[in-house]
Order: structure tokens, then sequence, then C-alpha cells
């Protein structure tokens, strides 16, 4: 399966979370590698708890009970799934006259329709469809962690007294957070 380019979602991310840092181009592809693979397992895993409850439909819901099985730390999935709770919440109190994208409706950085297409790409029954809250969620918990992520790493990256985030605070950050080592 081919990875779908979330790199420009990253970079703002990074923005959002340490404005003035810049991404290092390796880290910025093993990331796209780790997120998208990370992806298309809580797809695999929601698809599976919407099948075993007999439902035709991917719920958001399904995506949330994948994050707790893809991630070992309760606490973090319990911060990520309320961003996500938040960005559906949003999506759905939306009055946006016009074309406005679902991502700025819900207040998310990352793409939804993006997410969608991984959602649907992943799915393995074609009979099972999946919901705009799914696509949401993923987006919203995907956002979620990668901001969690340039936090930490960022804040390596400002100790040194350097403006790009390389592999080597990557690491750093991944040493210092049990709950990212088991995800990322």
């Amino acid at each position: 399966m081919v990875d779908v380019t979330l790199t420009s979602y990253l970079l703002r991310c990074l923005k959002k979370s340490q404005p003035g840092l810049r991404l290092s181009k390796e880290l910025a592809e093993r990331l796209n590698k780790r997120v998208n693979r990370l992806a298309r397992a809580m797809v695999r895993g929601a698809a599976k708890s919407a099948l075993a409850a007999k439902r035709k439909t991917l719920l958001h819901k399904d995506i949330e009970t994948a994050l707790f099985k893809v991630l070992a730390d309760e606490e973090l999935c319990g911060k990520l799934v309320h961003h996500a709770a938040k960005a559906i919440s949003a999506l759905e109190k939306s009055d946006a006259a016009g074309k406005v994208a679902r991502s700025k409706r819900a207040g998310i950085l990352f793409s939804v329709p993006r997410m969608a297409h991984i959602i649907r790409n992943g799915v393995v029954d074609d009979k099972l469809r999946v919901s705009e809250g799914s696509a949401v969620c993923l987006a919203a918990i995907l956002e979620g962690l990668s901001c969690e992520l340039f936090s930490a790493a960022g804040g390596f990256c400002s100790q040194d007294r350097r403006k790009v985030v390389t592999l080597k605070d990557y690491e750093k950050a991944l040493e210092a957070s049990k709950a990212l080592q088991t995800v990322l």
C-alpha cells in the first residue's frame, strides 16, 4: 500500500506546537511513514470492531476503540480522544455557509478527506461504509499525537539552540516518553 503524503500537515502541527522551528527532510519522511503505519493499524482495528458489532458503518467510536488497543498509555489516549470529541462536536455545530473545508469546520489541521481516503483504502470489507465522524476522529487523533511529539522534540531542539528538528531530537523525545515510544 502506498503511503499518503502527510508532510504538510505535520509541518502545520510543528508550527502550532513550536513556532519558529523547522523540520529536517529525513525526519519528515520518517514521520510520514510512521503516521501512515499508525493510521492503517488503527483503521484495521476499527474495521474489525465495526464488523464484530455487526454494523455496516465504521463510526468514530470504532476509531477510538482501536486507539486504545494500539496505544498503551491511557492518559495520552484520553487526551487524544478528548481532542477528537471536540473536533467532531465543532464539525456538527458548524453553521458554515458556502464551501468550507471539513478540517476548518472541525478546527483541526490534518485533512479530513485525506483521512477518509486512508480509511476507505484500509477497510478490508468493501461493504463497510465510513462515517464522516470517523475521518474527523482519525485526523484529530493523528494531529494530537503529532503535536505531542513535536512539543517534546522541539524542546530538545530548543535546548541545543537549533532551529531545525532532526532525527536526533525525535529519538530523544521517544526515549523521554514511553507512550510515544510504543506508537511512533
